[in-house]
This record gives C-alpha cells, structure tokens and sequence, in this order.
C-alpha cells in the first residue's frame, strides 16, 4: 500500500478511485509539507470488449478507431473468432475513446461492421449473428452491455419480447 512507504504521519489529503495523494509531516528544515501521490490499491477497473461469434463459419474481427476527417484509423486490435465462439477479451488502453468493430470472413470480405463501442462503463459484448437457421441471411452485428445481477438469456434482449440464449 502506498502509506506503507511514506513516513510516520501521513494522512490523506484527497484522492479518488484507484488514486490517492497523501500529506507527510513537515520535514525538519523545509518550509514545506511535501505531498506524495500514486496509485492506491488494484487502481481502477478496466472493462474490456468482448467479441462474439454467433455463426456457424469462422471469422475474424478487428478493432480501429476513426482518426480525422472520420478516415479510418490502424487496427489496434485483431483476432479470429471459431464459428460459435469468442475471441479473447480486448481491453482497450483508452477506455473512454470510441472504437469500431470489422467483422471479416477469412478470405477479408466485409461481414459487417458497427461502431460507436466503448467501455468506459463496464464491459461490452459485441455479437456477430446471422438470422433464421444454417446462417441464411446476411450477417449483422450487435452490442450488448452486460448488467451486474441480470442472468445472460435476460440481458440479450431486455425489454423486448425476444429472449435468447446468452
């Protein structure tokens, strides 16, 4: 713990999730309490981006964000995803910024693609699915933002009519 490390004395001063500053005693000889800051305890929690495959042909999904004039920026993120499966987690560095998911076949042809992800909140679950059976249909992508205590086959479609497997 960061008052582990700081002389005899210290107390808080201010501080907020994840992030403390504290005030030492005066030092003999400095006109000047000295302030000490640093991260306290885990520090703040980090959500992540979860990608989903909800089709029966494997895909790969990739993760930009929009640089100026709204061009597309480099991939900060990339992964293939199994048929009716995950990729792993992507924990974006900017947890506040607005990304853009690209889902792919294989080959590189456009699936789909939806924007406007961010998990400054808490975790995000993006969903790649096809309608009516054996992927007839064009694929379409969705997101999903996990509640605590909600059950999965409740949070796919909450407030609607359509429940679904998580």
């Amino acid at each position: 713990a960061l008052e582990a490390t700081l002389p005899r004395g210290s107390r808080p001063l201010l501080g907020s999730p994840g992030y403390s500053v504290l005030l030492a005693p005066e030092t003999p000889g400095s006109p000047h309490p000295a302030a000490y800051g640093g991260v306290a305890g885990k520090g703040r929690q980090r959500h992540r981006v979860i990608f989903r495959n909800d089709t029966t042909k494997a895909c790969c999904v990739e993760v930009f964000t929009r640089g100026r004039g709204w061009r597309e920026g480099e991939a900060v993120y990339r992964s293939e995803i199994p048929p009716l499966g995950a990729a792993p987690p992507f924990e974006p560095i900017e947890q506040a910024w607005h990304y853009t998911a690209r889902f792919l076949t294989l080959d590189g042809a456009r699936l789909d693609e939806i924007g406007g992800i961010m998990c400054e909140c808490g975790d995000v679950r993006v969903r790649l699915r096809t309608p009516g059976a054996r992927d007839a249909g064009p694929s379409t992508a969705s997101l999903e933002y996990p509640r605590p205590g909600v059950s999965a086959t409740r949070q796919v479609m909450l407030g609607s009519k359509r429940i679904e497997n998580g």
